[in-house]
């Protein structure tokens, strides 16, 4: 008897210790975006950056810019290229995106020929 309430006294010990210790992952998991972007373009390195939003985090250059975009339109989609611009060189610029956003999957991925039109604020790094 008095050995099953050491057991009992035990497991309950650790539970509490369990539950009191914050996971330092579980603000990551728990986070509704979470997005790697990589930006490749000829004679430069390629870039990755993360972003997380809520809390904001990341490596991005403009974290509070990028979460406040993505709060308010809620939307990675990237623009067309203007049909009107014609290359002299092809200088192609390829941005890719990864990860979470609201909770939700997402990937995106688009290569520009020789121009890049302006980009929403998650896309500027």
């Amino acid at each position: 008897m008095r050995r099953t309430s050491a057991v009992v006294w035990s497991v309950g010990v650790m539970a509490a210790a369990l539950m009191a210790v914050p996971a330092g992952g579980a603000a990551a998991q728990d986070r509704l975006t979470d997005l790697t972007f990589t930006r490749d373009e000829p004679d430069h390195p390629v870039r990755t950056v993360t972003l997380g939003c809520d809390p904001d985090s990341g490596s991005h250059p403009n974290i509070a810019a990028a979460c406040r975009y993505l709060a308010a339109d809620g939307d990675l989609v990237l623009p067309e290229e203007n049909p009107d611009v014609h290359c002299i060189r092809y200088h192609p610029v390829s941005l890719h995106v990864i990860g979470t956003l609201n909770g939700r999957p997402v990937s995106a991925h688009r290569t520009y020929g020789c121009v890049v039109p302006d980009l929403p604020a998650p896309w500027q790094f």
